[in-house]
């Protein structure tokens, strides 16, 4: 879909000085309460749907409406999406510029091509600085990509045009962590919590350099302080800064209160939310791992984990989906799984499905039945390309805890000692940086 130049309709303003193609004041004002709840992750994302609904002939709304969609990283989700993109398809050629490198970025997404989409929305950001909107998209795609650099390079693109916005500056914060510069990611951070001391992703950020640094002690006195004021911001932010905080309690060997936290916090708001079931399935895998007895709580997340398998949205998510499938005793069902994995990666163009997702899941089931040494041998080889399958660091690690366990109990003891002494030499560049 090459882009169309050609303007008919009438243009507004939204709150950061950009146009928006549409008659409708009532558009452009629930506009800017999305925008502003997508880079500060407040409540009323949502609220997209039904602008959108409400003026078929915005192309932007509707752009978005289908991204929010998708970024539900559900099968249902991208159905949905494909309503908003024909709507927004059919009032593109009166659209700005702008708006039509967006809805063809977004409509790169939905047929599968992100790496596309993501070089579309670099594009729009380096055009239009003051687009911090479409930059916290790019960046949402690079993390899922496992590309930092992007993730830093979007971020720094509109700082000048939002010097004064804690979004930006948590944005920036989170991207200098994910490229292993921890001191500039913690300046990052600070600077937006001078702005706005609430801000959930500057806490976030926070989080993510503590762990690091190996503060654990500072990690939980920060992010319980802070907790309060994650009530009123979405189900996303609030349950991921929760996690962070139980994987504090955990590293403190304080089991019972990361259950606590995971009973109140991580478990029951939203169960058919992906990004719930994630945290959900982390915090438990790694408690186990220290050898907590989670008690039967794996079984509903199992339930909803068979309500939508074969989807393959993301490797990241897949790789916890089966593990919890094969912890949960349904051996039959990640065999399936893992075949369905590979039928998709079959026609992944991208090759990380093959060569990093799929061995790494015949580990994680491997792992799960007690199969230590085929465990190691299979997750061992594909953790230097790792960041391919998307997540952070902090995410990625429980990855790394479960080769070293298996490898370990299989005794491949200088094996271990190898990795660790690497990654170990790693971290402390990054503390420095």
């Amino acid at each position: 879909m090459g882009p169309l130049i050609q303007r008919v309709r009438p243009m507004a303003k939204d709150l950061h000085d950009l146009e928006v193609t549409t008659a409708r004041a009532e558009t452009v004002a629930a506009y800017n309460v999305f925008a502003t709840d997508w880079i500060g992750y407040g409540p009323r994302v949502r609220s997209i749907f039904a602008a959108a609904d409400d003026d078929a002939d915005c192309a932007l709304v509707n752009a978005h409406a289908a991204a929010v969609h998708m970024a539900l990283e559900a099968a249902p989700g991208f159905k949905k999406a494909r309503g908003y993109l024909r709507r927004a398809r059919k009032v593109l050629p009166g659209a700005t510029a702008r708006e039509q490198a967006f809805l063809t970025a977004v409509n790169d997404w939905w047929r599968g091509n992100v790496p596309a989409a993501l070089q579309r929305l670099k594009t729009v950001v380096a055009q239009h600085p003051a687009d911090i909107v479409s930059a916290k998209w790019a960046q949402y795609l690079a993390f899922n990509l496992g590309d930092a650099p992007v993730m830093l390079e979007v971020a720094k693109a509109v700082l000048p045009a939002h010097s004064e916005t804690a979004s930006a500056w948590s944005m920036l914060a989170f991207a200098h962590e994910q490229n292993n510069a921890i001191g500039v990611a913690e300046e990052a951070a600070y600077r937006a919590l001078a702005i706005n001391a609430q801000d959930p992703w500057a806490h976030h950020a926070i989080a993510h350099v503590m762990d690091t640094r190996g503060k654990v002690d500072d990690g939980v006195a920060f992010m319980t302080k802070h907790s309060a004021g994650w009530a009123d911001r979405s189900i996303f932010v609030r349950e991921h800064n929760y996690w962070h905080l139980a994987l504090f309690h955990i590293d403190r060997k304080e089991y019972a209160r990361a259950l606590e936290i995971f009973d109140k916090h991580l478990w029951g708001e939203w169960r058919e939310f992906a990004q719930e079931q994630i945290g959900a399935i982390s915090a438990l895998w790694r408690l186990e791992m220290r050898g907590a007895d989670v008690g039967a709580r794996f079984e509903p997340i199992v339930e909803k984990v068979i309500e939508r398998w074969h989807e393959h949205i993301l490797p990241f998510n897949d790789l916890h989906f089966i593990y919890a499938l094969a912890r949960g005793g349904q051996m039959q069902q990640a065999q399936e799984f893992l075949a369905s994995m590979k039928r998709h990666g079959a026609q992944d163009v991208s090759g990380v499905w093959e060569s990093v997702a799929i061995p790494c899941a015949e580990g994680l089931i491997a792992y799960a039945y007690g199969r230590f040494a085929a465990a190691a041998d299979a997750i061992g080889p594909v953790l230097p390309r790792l960041h391919l399958i998307g997540g952070s660091h902090a995410q990625r690690n429980v990855f790394v805890q479960t080769w070293t366990d298996a490898a370990r109990r299989a005794g491949q003891h200088s094996a271990v000692s190898e990795v660790l002494a690497r990654r170990q030499g790693e971290q402390l560049i990054g503390v420095a940086a």
